[in-house]
């Protein structure tokens, strides 16, 4: 069963993986289907193993259009689904089929700043750390291996807290007490904070 699962994740060319798509994903995000009365044994069957599987199942971004930004593991966090809800989801103007690339623009991560300052417990400050540790890493990756340059560890790390803070420095959020801890940790001023 297992193995059908990745077949479907992988988009392995069959007909049988199409026909998926096509009549019972319908667009979907196949984390996200809902398991109801009407269907056959074999399907069934499968979507009863996802919550085992989730877990072992990790997308690598690549340029993030075979990514969904909300439903696939490809962030420490796991599903972002998990913390945003569908309404958050539309008020950033995204939608549950937005897809990894929707949001880098030119190799910068753009979050839509409705998420951000909506997080009252920085959910979203801990998910630019990891975008930015990803866009950074695969980045210096490329560098190495394409243009023959690398940076050392700290002028990477630099970088990751650079581009971190300067988003950071473009919200506002809701003054708590996690929130000026870390605003303490990333060195930003009160401004942050609505009033």
């Amino acid at each position: 069963m297992v193995s059908h699962i990745w077949k479907l994740l992988s988009l392995k060319e069959s007909l049988w993986v199409k026909w998926i798509h096509a009549y019972k994903l319908k667009g979907g995000s196949f984390w996200e289907v809902p398991l109801r009365g009407n269907m056959s044994w074999g399907w069934r069957k499968i979507l009863q193993l996802r919550p085992i599987i989730r877990e072992f199942i990790w997308h690598k971004i690549g340029n993030g259009t075979s990514t969904s930004l909300w439903f696939d593991t490809w962030c420490q966090a796991g599903p972002l689904a998990k913390h945003v809800s569908s309404r958050d989801i539309f008020r950033s103007g995204l939608n549950p089929k937005s897809r990894v690339s929707d949001i880098i623009n030119e190799g910068i991560w753009e979050w839509p700043h409705e998420l951000l300052d909506k997080s009252s417990n920085f959910v979203f400050a801990k998910l630019l750390v990891v975008a930015a540790l990803t866009i950074f890493i695969w980045q210096e990756r490329n560098w190495r291996l394409f243009k023959k340059t690398k940076r050392t560890v700290n002028q990477v790390i630099e970088c990751i807290k650079s581009a971190v803070r300067l988003k950071l420095l473009s919200c506002s959020f809701k003054r708590s007490s996690e929130g000026v801890r870390y605003a303490r940790m990333w060195d930003l001023p009160d401004t942050i904070f609505k009033c």
